[in-house]
């Protein structure tokens, strides 16, 4: 019985649950360095587009 009240209340969850959004943006803190790194998603399709783009890795070139 609590199985079944266990799943009911993760299926309501699912179905209440505001819709899933893509990923864009990695942000990657280090703390040693004491600095942070963006990636853009997008940017990592293929080595020119990383090399095209704006982020704090397609700047590293």
């Amino acid at each position: 019985m609590p199985f079944l009240r266990l799943l009911f209340l993760f299926g309501l969850g699912l179905l209440l649950a505001p819709p899933a959004r893509a990923l864009d943006l990695i942000e990657i803190h280090l703390s040693l360095l004491e600095t942070d790194l963006s990636v853009r998603v997008s940017e990592l399709r293929s080595p020119q587009s990383l090399l095209q783009g704006n982020s704090d890795l397609a700047q590293l070139d």
